[in-house]
């Protein structure tokens, strides 16, 4: 597939009819892969990205369980607005030229999807024009878009048109969703379920006519039934994300409002009387605190000034204690020291005094005859001791910490006083605002009520999915009552033995694509990663998709540990041998690919991606992303550069050739 051109016509940010050509006409520079388009975020870059996929899948484009009333809401929005007011567009269309040959025979299509706002409704157009082929002016809308879903299926070209969105949301796949889609995509297994699908109805429909008709009129009612209630499911839960949709918007009108309130005058998240009444709290507050400081101040408070002299002195009181112990204890000893000396005279002898002298000497001379260390100050008893060194040590740190806090948010509501004051100083009377603040409580008052209904219709819609599901197990059972009966003919035998074959082809197919997917994946990596880089392995399992990665030894590694660029380059790893993996030769966009990378793997991204990814690579970037450095690594492939220019005056953007600070390409070949 070779992308010629995109047209757009009054879309988004670009007024009248803007043709880009997407390959060069040059045959020096067809060679050069690389279109490249420049702009500052909120110029217009993403909108070629999503022309293109609008173009092709409409409201698939937007992603899966996309309602027909935001798809509408969409389409209306995309309508370019007019800097007259008075005169605004209704209409808007994308047109997108390219050349594919998916069975050898190569044919160019020109795809146009033009829509006009009615007012109540939106109503679409697809126009599809070939060079070969000329039956699709019979063709219905649905016929059409169906022919473009079976031409490139909107799953495989996710791997070839995606933005730094898809990277991101790859790389953080934790329960590997977004992996298992894009392989169930990749190889078509919605397409293998349908024609299961479509083989069990068959066999159904061949057991029918071998049972009574009472018995085909019950199961034909439960099927009905069952499809009135799934209808009645569908239509709710479109009603839910209608709900969802309009609750979104009307939290940005309310975003819109506040802003509105902040520019005329100042933070209005609360009231001017909120602002007065908080000043009152404030105020209360304060004077709570000073009068909790003054009663700290009152009690022991201020001995924290003094805590150098309150050790000194609770040392000094420690070795007094230690030292009335020490008296103590030699009275004591003196006591029983005569009593026993007595006791031994009196054993003895008279003789043997000087012996017992000197041997309690020996023993107790320490005790008896010690001085004292200091000098006693104080004559305390042990409980005013113990109650000064409760105080000294506890009571007065206690004291001091709560001293802090309480001057600290003393100071903190002395601050939030003076600016709240000067809030209310500053901001205009609630008079002048009343517009805004009326809008705005209206708008809280609607959300209010809007996410009640969202949970009310939330209930519901369960509750109609037990009831579809509930008729659900009644119709299997009744099938299953029956069940016999379904070999009425070899044509049965032939569709259920197509049936387990399908189950086993998937499974084969499955199997085989995953490994192959794994091998790609290493060459990707090892292709894009820094040599510092983790060398990484992924081991899928083609029954979960779970992924498991392992370097070069065989260890396993949890993904979450890999850094936010390993995760990136795993990602883009990922995403290109999905694409290789499909066998589809297609063209690559990609929308702010280097947003999330450090320098060394945005070089690598450069020299070792962007030139070999695919024969086209149209790239979307801001000046930031592919600088002039990166320029220069990437001239030599580069086909065509465009500068995308939004004008603020204007409220539009306009396309000229170069990049930034380059002069266009073709002109330099």
């Amino acid at each position: 597939m070779l992308l010629q051109s995109v047209i757009l016509n009054n879309f988004r940010v670009f007024h009248g009819e803007v043709e880009v050509a997407l390959w060069p006409q040059h045959e020096a520079v067809q060679q050069r892969p690389i279109v490249l388009f420049g702009g500052l975020n909120g110029a217009g870059k993403t909108s070629i990205l999503t022309a293109t996929r609008l173009a092709l899948y409409g409201r698939q484009s937007l992603g899966k369980g996309t309602s027909r009333k935001s798809y509408q809401q969409f389409l209306s929005d995309s309508i370019h607005k007019s800097i007259d007011s008075a005169i605004q567009l209704t209409s808007a269309a994308v047109t997108l030229c390219f050349s594919y040959g998916p069975a050898g025979k190569e044919h160019d299509y020109r795809i146009t999807r033009q829509w006009v706002d009615g007012g109540k409704e939106v109503v679409e157009e697809l126009i599809i024009e070939c060079s070969s082929e000329t039956g699709f002016k019979n063709q219905s809308q649905e016929q059409l878009q169906a022919f473009l879903n079976d031409l490139i299926p909107v799953g495989v070209a996710d791997l070839f048109f995606f933005d730094g969105e898809k990277i991101a949301e790859l790389a953080e796949d934790e329960g590997n969703a977004v992996l298992g889609d894009a392989i169930r995509q990749l190889l078509g297994i919605d397409l293998i379920n349908r024609l299961r699908t479509d083989l069990k109805t068959y066999l159904k429909d061949k057991a029918k006519q071998g049972v009574s008709s009472q018995i085909r009129k019950d199961i034909e009612a439960l099927e009905s039934g069952y499809q009135e209630s799934r209808l009645e499911y569908l239509q709710a839960r479109e009603s839910l994300e209608q709900m969802k949709g309009e609750l979104h918007r009307l939290s940005a009108d309310i975003t819109i409002t506040e802003g509105v309130l902040d520019e005329r005058g100042g933070d209005w998240a609360r009231s001017r009387q909120q602002e007065k009444e908080r000043i009152n709290e404030l105020l209360a507050a304060r004077k709570s605190l000073s009068d909790q400081i003054r009663e700290l101040l009152s009690g022991t408070a201020p001995l924290t000034l003094a805590r150098n002299s309150l050790k000194k002195l609770l040392q000094q009181l420690r070795m007094e204690q230690a030292q009335k112990k020490q008296a103590v204890l030699k009275d004591a000893l003196n006591q029983h020291l005569a009593l026993f000396t007595k006791e031994l005279r009196r054993s003895l002898g008279k003789d043997a005094d000087s012996a017992i002298q000197a041997a309690s000497g020996a023993a107790f001379g320490d005790i008896l005859q010690g001085e004292l260390v200091v000098s006693p100050l104080h004559d305390l008893s042990e409980t005013e001791f113990n109650r000064i060194e409760h105080m000294v040590e506890t009571l007065v740190p206690q004291q001091a910490e709560l001293l802090k806090q309480k001057v600290e948010a003393l100071q903190n509501a002395e601050r939030e006083l003076e600016e709240a004051s000067r809030r209310v100083e500053r901001a205009p009377d609630e008079a002048l605002l009343k517009d805004e603040l009326d809008t705005l409580a209206q708008q809280f008052k609607d959300q209010a009520q809007l996410q009640q209904k969202i949970r009310n219709q939330s209930e519901e819609t369960r509750r109609i999915l037990r009831e579809s599901l509930e008729m659900l197990r009644r119709l299997r059972d009744k099938e299953q009552a029956y069940g016999l009966a379904v070999n009425a003919g070899q044509s049965a035998d032939y569709a259920e033995n197509t049936s387990k074959l399908l189950v086993t082809f998937t499974e084969q197919l499955t199997e085989n694509r995953v490994k192959r997917l794994e091998n790609e994946f290493v060459r990707a990596f090892q292709n894009l990663a820094r040599k510092d880089d983790i060398s990484l392995k992924a081991n899928i399992d083609p029954t979960t998709f779970a992924v498991t990665l392992t370097d070069k030894h065989g260890a396993i590694i949890n993904k979450q540990q890999l850094s936010a660029g390993e995760k990136q380059i795993y990602a883009i790893a990922m995403l290109e041998a999905l694409g290789r993996t499909s066998g589809r030769s297609l063209p690559i966009i990609i929308d702010t690919p280097l947003g999330r990378l450090d320098s060394k793997h945005r070089n690598k991204l450069i020299k070792n991606y962007f030139p070999s990814a695919s024969h086209q690579v149209i790239i979307l970037s801001t000046d930031t992303e592919v600088d002039e450095a990166f320029f220069r690594d990437l001239k030599d492939n580069i086909g065509l550069t465009y500068e995308i220019r939004y004008n603020p005056q204007l409220r539009r953007s306009e396309l000229k050739p170069g990049y930034f600070w380059q002069q266009p390409i073709q002109e330099a070949s």
